[in-house]
């Protein structure tokens, strides 16, 4: 969770419903207050969890261009 705002993981194959059921518009770009990163087939084991593994979510925070999310990620990683 982000203040103000939403952020999670979706399969690509389930995309096109969360889209429609929450009337999401994808193109908000930078005003957008959901975030959705879409995982692909092979990766069915990341939703058998309602919360994502802190290790993935380490490793997304830490492929990201600010500065405050990658050290959050590193930080992260480092607590595992």
């Amino acid at each position: 969770m982000v203040v103000g705002g939403a952020e999670g993981y979706v399969r690509q194959s389930d995309l096109a419903g969360v889209v429609e059921h929450y009337a999401l518009n994808p193109t908000l770009g930078a005003e957008a207050n959901v975030w959705l990163r879409v995982v692909g087939s092979g990766a069915d084991w990341l939703f058998r969890q309602r919360v994502a593994p802190a290790a993935v979510v380490a490793v997304d925070l830490m492929e990201r261009d600010g500065a405050r999310d990658q050290i959050a990620g590193v930080t992260l990683a480092a607590n595992l």
